[in-house]
């Protein structure tokens, strides 16, 4: 076994991609330590930013921030963003610069969204693996496009690295068909594939660890994953009960530019309204809820419009649409309750949730029917640096925490493992 190993972890969204490179130590005890992380966001808007953070010597984090212009095509745009990704981690320049010459990486991860109900691991990526993901692009057909494409650049630049996949689909295999099968009939599911999905396998399988390893097992909890996208699901001692996102991310938990739940009859209406498929599709996934209401795809530019003037009119479409954020994730908590009969923990994790107290505050507030009694000060100055922390008072019936989202460091230990085998 090599003295060290570099670890590339890609994780690629319809929008953005997180990278990170942990490094592992034959003589450090075995630890894996995060070096190097880049963050790509905004691809869909005219210029995409690309945040660089190297973290030297465990203490000295060095960060630059670069912006370049998208181009024409959606797909030129994410091989531009690889491309620069490529130049920055051989960048000559020291502040950039993270491995040495004579280093490699030794392996890369790659999330993947679907890959219907094949398989609950991590796998290499084989000729037959990239089939089977695109045979599944209208199960995802915003993510799992670019989970391809990304596997496609990250194979011709690392051709030498071992890649490995794993899938959102993942985690919540231990639903019941009573949870997951839709009112059709049954052969829609099993010759169409057509039934209740699950995603965000690796947020909720950290969040959980970093819960029952620090306190308690044997628990209801409700963990919510909230950002553009986002999603509720209740778990009850590592069992997956339910969980907000549905066949495709139209169905899921309210989020960025997609319809959510609606009644599948208009759908019927537009088509005999002459809609065309591909018209809908557009309008279903990419021309809704904030697109509808103000042409913006980030939740955190709404959560800025909200700062405006009460008596504005970019404040009162602002506020809708946090008010229907709220009020469908207060919706799905209290519908999560009545399913396990109680809940131990509420548990909010990803970037929503660990750094917007008042959308905290404004959900917990909802549910002082079962003794949720929330700490202000503690949840105005939530810390992270231990990776979790509580916001509620000693005496809540219901504890709340918040957890910081490390969905990275968790597929870098479990490809260690399997290369360590």
């Amino acid at each position: 076994m090599n003295k060290e190993r570099h670890y590339l972890i890609i994780n690629c969204w319809s929008s953005s991609i997180k990278y990170q490179v942990f490094k592992w130590y034959e003589w450090k005890d075995s630890v894996l330590d995060l070096i190097w992380k880049w963050l790509i966001e905004k691809l869909n808007l005219e210029n995409y930013e690309i945040h660089h953070t190297k973290i030297k010597d465990d203490w000295m984090y060095i960060k630059t921030d670069f912006v370049f212009e998208s181009k024409k095509e959606e797909n030129d745009t994410f091989k531009n963003a690889f491309e620069k990704l490529w130049k920055l981690l051989y960048s000559n320049d020291q502040h950039l610069w993270i491995l040495e010459k004579d280093q490699k990486i030794d392996a890369i991860w790659h999330r993947v969204v679907h890959w219907w109900e094949k398989f609950n691991t991590i796998v290499e990526i084989t000729d037959e693996v990239e089939k089977e993901i695109n045979n599944c692009i209208q199960l995802a057909p915003l993510h799992n496009p670019k989970n391809l494409l990304w596997i496609t650049f990250s194979k011709e630049l690392f051709s030498w690295v071992k890649q490995f996949a794993l899938f959102d689909t993942a985690f919540h295999q231990t639903m019941t068909e009573d949870h997951f099968l839709y009112a059709l009939p049954y052969e829609m599911y099993t010759n169409d594939k057509i039934r209740r999905y699950w995603f965000h396998w690796i947020s909720y399988q950290c969040s959980f660890e970093k819960i029952t390893q620090k306190y308690w097992e044997n628990k209801k909890i409700i963990v919510c994953h909230l950002w553009n996208w986002a999603s509720v699901t209740a778990i009850d001692n590592w069992k997956v009960i339910d969980t907000s996102t549905w066949y495709t991310p139209v169905e899921w938990l309210i989020m960025w530019s997609r319809t959510w739940d609606i009644d599948a009859w208009i759908l019927v209406k537009l088509i005999k309204d002459w809609f065309s498929a591909e018209e809908i599709d557009t309008l279903i996934n990419k021309q809704s809820w904030i697109t509808w209401i103000l042409w913006n795809w980030d939740f955190r530019t709404i959560l800025e419009w909200l700062q405006h003037d009460e008596d504005s009119e970019i404040y009162k479409k602002s506020n809708l649409i946090y008010r229907m954020y709220l009020h469908r994730v207060v919706k799905y908590i209290w519908w999560y309750i009545s399913l396990m009969n109680w809940v131990d923990i509420i548990a909010f994790t990803w970037w929503i949730w660990e750094n917007v107290s008042k959308l905290r505050s404004d959900i917990c507030n909802q549910f002082s029917y079962i003794w949720v009694q929330i700490n202000e000060l503690w949840n105005q100055k939530v810390d992270l640096s231990y990776w979790i922390d509580w916001i509620t008072s000693p005496s809540s019936k219901v504890k709340v925490c918040v957890v910081k989202a490390d969905e990275e460091k968790v597929i870098a230990t479990e490809i260690h493992k399997i290369l360590s085998n």
